[in-house]
């Protein structure tokens, strides 16, 4: 029962997720033809660049998702989000880790704090490059995930009692650009046969 459950919570997440991104997408090809700028693809470089960098926010959002399974971090983020939300009004006493709260600080979240938001903001950065109006999507979810990303770290310093934030203490929150860098290290180590 409890595995039927967490399915149910993590395709709820899921349906949350895409529902989300879809409403910040119209939103941002609406806002594009109010102002009356071209779509694009405006030409054969521009698409290939812009296909080389959502390549590297997918092998990035697959690396998260290899280090913290999606499954997982889903059903998790859909139990936890009411907490989250109520440690931005109330500060909670330290609770240690009575719920076994572990924080991840290999793979890709030794080089960010949030990899998967940078890496879905490097992935549409780079899809900006194809259909223009995407730019706007880039900056809507840069806004909103560095929100987020604020919320949870709050949070996750509530519950670890601080612990959170002596583990990540210099790793940059969101950024892309430092996601993209640890991306092309991590490839590099890999075909070197390092990883």
């Amino acid at each position: 029962m409890t595995r039927f459950k967490s399915v149910i919570e993590a395709s709820l997440m899921v349906v949350l997720i895409m529902t989300f991104l879809v409403v910040i997408v119209s939103l941002s090809f609406t806002i594009w033809s109010i102002i009356g700028l071209p779509e694009g693809p405006f030409n054969t470089f521009m698409t290939l660049l812009g296909l080389v960098i959502a390549f590297f926010g997918l092998y990035g959002i697959i690396w998260v998702y290899m280090v913290f399974p999606p499954h997982a971090m889903l059903s998790h983020t859909i139990r936890t989000l009411p907490e989250e939300v109520s440690s931005l009004f109330h500060r909670k006493d330290c609770r240690g880790y009575e719920y076994g709260v572990e924080v991840v600080d290999k793979g890709p979240y030794k080089c960010v704090r949030h990899p998967l938001y940078s890496s879905v903001t490097l992935f549409f950065f780079g899809l900006s490059f194809i259909k223009a109006p995407l730019l706007i999507a880039t900056v809507l979810l840069y806004i909103i995930y560095n929100l987020l990303g604020y919320m949870e770290e709050r949070y996750l310093s509530q519950v670890t009692c601080g612990r959170y934030d002596e583990i990540m203490r210099g790793v940059p929150s969101l950024n892309p650009l430092s996601m993209l860098a640890c991306i092309l290290r991590d490839l590099m180590d890999r075909l070197r046969g390092r990883a």
